[in-house]
């Protein structure tokens, strides 16, 4: 991977940790939970060459992050929940075949960041497994668009909108720092240095599919926010933009394979024409419960 390559690679990971971290209802009663430490993976210590890669560019983030004032696009997930088919999941166990479980639900949206800490995600349209039709193929239905998310967030607040229960929650963010790292490290993701990174999690280069590269972020604490193992990375080589990613769930392994894959598309940086004041204009709808948790 060129310099060039790292550099642009890894000012767009911490914009995809930021969309896996989110993506689930916002943990209320995790808020002030003790960090807890996570069990070194085996794959450690990397050997020379693979830590001179990641340190490599870990650097060349700290140079590239300030020069990405804006990105934005469209997004889709799919999450792989056996716990929501579980009849049809233990036949696949039987078979096995726990792999081939289907996606239990689709979601489909956009993305935006804005730099520095400013984030948005919504979700426009949603759907859910259903039932399974004779031949064993899954069948989904729509879901009510209000059962679709959004969050969005200027670095110092953090707006959850809860469509299904007409509700905004309006989260004041602890400072940059330790605290917000054990509380909610949402915004910082954007403007960490790499210290602080390797302080946070392992990184690893993996191989990819070609035209494609890799990097593997897994946490080094637990704090109940973190719902994953790890995060996978998959760069295209041509844009050098995150094309896609694979979140592993806490409950994850090879036999009970929870995971969440998103994909995103019709990626613009530094659009000249890209709307930083949905950061920080904020617009609660009328009729809707309007509710601040300061979490300093």
């Amino acid at each position: 991977m060129t310099r060039k390559s790292c550099s642009l690679a890894l000012s767009f990971c911490w914009l995809v940790l930021f969309v896996a971290q989110v993506q689930a209802q916002f943990p209320w009663q995790a808020i002030r939970v003790a960090p807890q430490d996570n069990k070194q993976p085996e794959w450690l210590p990397l050997n020379d060459r693979e830590q001179e890669w990641c340190d490599n560019v870990l650097r060349y983030w700290d140079e590239r992050r300030a020069k990405t004032r804006a990105l934005e696009g469209k997004i889709e997930m799919w999450e792989y929940d056996p716990a929501v088919t579980p009849t049809h999941f233990a036949e696949l166990k039987k078979q096995e075949k726990p792999n081939e479980l289907p996606f239990t639900s689709y979601s489909a949206g956009v993305f935006a960041f804005g730099n520095p800490n400013q984030g948005l995600l919504e979700f426009q349209q949603s759907q859910v497994i259903d039932t399974f039709a004779a031949d064993g193929q899954p069948k989904y239905r729509d879901e009510p668009k209000n059962r679709n998310g959004k969050w969005i967030t200027n670095g110092e607040r953090l707006w959850v909108f809860e469509a299904q229960d007409w509700r905004v929650r309006e989260l004041i963010l602890p400072r940059e720092g330790e605290a917000a790292f054990n509380y909610l490290p949402i915004p910082i993701l954007f403007g960490v240095n790499s210290k602080t990174l390797k302080d946070k999690y392992w990184v690893r280069p993996l191989r990819a599919e070609a035209g494609e590269y890799c990097l593997e972020f897994v946490p080094k604490k637990f704090n109940g926010w973190y719902d994953f193992q790890a995060v996978r990375v998959f760069i295209d080589e041509k844009q050098y933009l995150p094309c896609r990613i694979v979140m592993y769930h806490s409950d994850w392994s090879p036999t009970y394979p929870h995971r969440t894959n998103f994909a995103f598309d019709d990626r613009h940086e530094n659009n000249p024409w890209f709307n930083a004041a949905r950061f920080s204009d904020v617009k609660i709808p009328p009729g809707w419960r309007h509710s601040v948790h300061d979490l300093r």
